[in-house]
């Protein structure tokens, strides 16, 4: 897999050139109910998940634990604990609450993002159900995920990126700034 290093974090280069956009009445949100197991929580994700319990005054458990990793809670059903099911469609119930409440496992969705020593890596998980997401689109991946990239590793890195996007990507910026 081709990787490009931007501030110790290794990005997939095809993350730069992929058009992406979400599309809920396709997909139906199944990213919330037919993942591949649990969502992984970081130590700070677990402390706001857990002043979020103790404000809703909340006696229920949203996380998780294997001894060595943390994770949402899945429902009875398998699903996401914070999933809401309305009209077929699965929604996030932290959404409306404070977007930037859900894990990054859940914002960066399609992206996956892994760490090891002192380096992160970005990679694109693809999954069948979101192949239309992938398909006819006019938003890079990164452009229809640039609140969430910023607000994860912040406005600098991003800046970083968009220019090793126009420096090694220029057959493909067309007027993007």
């Amino acid at each position: 897999m081709d990787m490009i290093l931007i501030n110790n974090i290794y990005i997939q280069k095809e993350i730069f050139t992929l058009k992406f956009k979400c599309d809920l009445n396709k997909c139906n949100g199944a990213c919330c109910t037919s993942g591949p197991g649990q969502t992984p929580l970081s130590n700070m994700e677990i402390i706001l998940l857990n002043d979020y319990q103790l404000k809703k005054d909340n006696d229920q458990c949203f996380i998780d634990s294997n001894g060595q990793d943390s994770f949402l809670k899945l429902n009875e059903s398998g699903d996401c604990i914070f999933s809401d099911v309305i009209n077929d469609i699965a929604f996030c119930s932290l959404h409306p609450e404070n977007k930037l409440l859900k894990p990054a496992y859940c914002r960066l969705f399609p992206l996956k993002i892994k760490r090891k020593n002192h380096f992160q890596f970005i990679t694109i998980e693809k999954r069948e159900i979101c192949d239309s997401a992938f398909t006819e689109q006019k938003l890079y991946i990164w452009e229809f995920l640039s609140e969430y990239l910023i607000f994860q590793f912040g406005k600098k890195w991003y800046n970083d990126f968009v220019s090793v996007f126009h420096s090694q990507f220029a057959e493909y910026s067309g007027g993007i700034s």
